[in-house]
């Protein structure tokens, strides 16, 4: 058998054994790699980078430059073998563009640098929902009390119209987001910055598990990997990508998470106004958030803006009269640490 995968891999005869090689051997998110498969597909990608055939195309030329110099060749026949081993023993699904109806149709926005593929544990059928149905709640790690409060209800009202909350499985908002949708039996997914069987952080491992059963595990790393500051920045693409609005719940001024919104602004001009529609028959029964505390944390610009301004240019807001109470804080002072 794994002599037989370096055969394929070599005669580029199988697509998804490609994508996973090209996933072993460079970073998510890489441009290089995605302008290559744009120009010549998977297969041949993965071909280029084992050094086997050179790119003929004028327009690759630099390129393959940058490719070759950042891609690590370490694809064997024993590395191939253990991640298709480790997918079939945690009963996970690889998914790849074009090939599988699960594919969510959010990450085509992306570009080159989509994901090769995706690791899932769980309700796949969740990623082929449209992505009108998938909001993403994030924020900081060391969230206040007012901001997990804000989160729990903004997920919990989200479960209850049927819409499944993406967010990262960290501490602070993200953790509260995943459990409150939970509590409402709603649908929920979490982004890990590592492949699927490596929970992260441990302190969430019971509730990581808890979501892989009742809701979705996402990776676009083959199992064993392990998170690295890059594969964190990356994964915010994956979240933005997913969801239909990103709303920042709480974060400091130099967090992870503003970044997530911020990059959620170029795909959301590529999606249809009917999606934003969606969006606004969400907006009816609102929470009452309790007063927030004093805490530098808690800066921020007040608008009656409805939640579909989300969907446009991402702003720092709250937004009182409607369903959707998203906090984004911003800390003035450079002294705050990144989420």
């Amino acid at each position: 058998m794994p002599d037989s995968l370096i055969r394929q891999l070599h005669e580029g005869t199988d697509e998804r054994l490609a994508r996973l090689a090209l996933t072993l051997m460079t970073e998510p998110g890489e441009p290089s790699t995605g302008h290559l498969i744009n120009l010549y597909g998977a297969t041949r990608t993965a071909r280029i980078a084992l050094g086997i055939e050179d790119a003929d195309n004028p327009d690759a030329a630099g390129t393959v430059g940058t490719f070759r110099s950042r891609v690590v060749p370490r694809v064997t026949s024993s590395t191939l073998q253990r991640a298709l081993q480790a997918t079939a023993e945690l009963s996970a699904m690889m998914l790849i563009p074009g090939d599988d109806a699960h594919w969510p149709e959010g990450l085509l926005d992306l570009g080159a640098p989509q994901p090769l593929a995706l690791w899932t544990r769980g309700n796949s059928a969740l990623l082929a929902q449209p992505v009108s149905r998938r909001v993403a709640l994030v924020g900081a790690r060391a969230a206040t009390g007012y901001g997990e409060h804000v989160a729990m209800q903004l997920a919990n009202d989200l479960a209850e119209r049927g819409i499944a909350i993406v967010s990262g499985g960290a501490y602070g908002i993200d953790g509260m987001a995943h459990r409150a949708t939970l509590a409402a039996g709603g649908n929920t997914i979490a982004v890990l910055a590592s492949g699927i069987d490596r929970l992260y952080p441990a302190g969430h491992t019971e509730l990581l598990q808890r979501v892989a059963e009742a809701g979705l595990l996402v990776s676009e790393l083959p199992p064993g990997h392990a998170p690295t500051r890059l594969r964190f920045l990356q994964r915010g693409r994956l979240i933005a990508g997913l969801s239909e609005a990103t709303v920042v719940v709480e974060a400091g001024y130099r967090s992870g998470s503003l970044a997530i919104a911020e990059g959620s602004h170029d795909r959301t001009h590529r999606r249809s106004s009917a999606r934003t529609r969606d969006l606004r028959r969400l907006s009816r029964h609102p929470p009452t958030p309790p007063r927030p505390p004093r805490s530098p944390h808690h800066r921020r610009q007040r608008s009656p803006e409805p939640l579909a301004q989300l969907t446009g240019r991402p702003r720092l807001l709250h937004t009182p009269s409607l369903v959707l109470t998203p906090l984004a804080v911003k800390e003035e002072r450079s002294s705050v640490t990144r989420d």
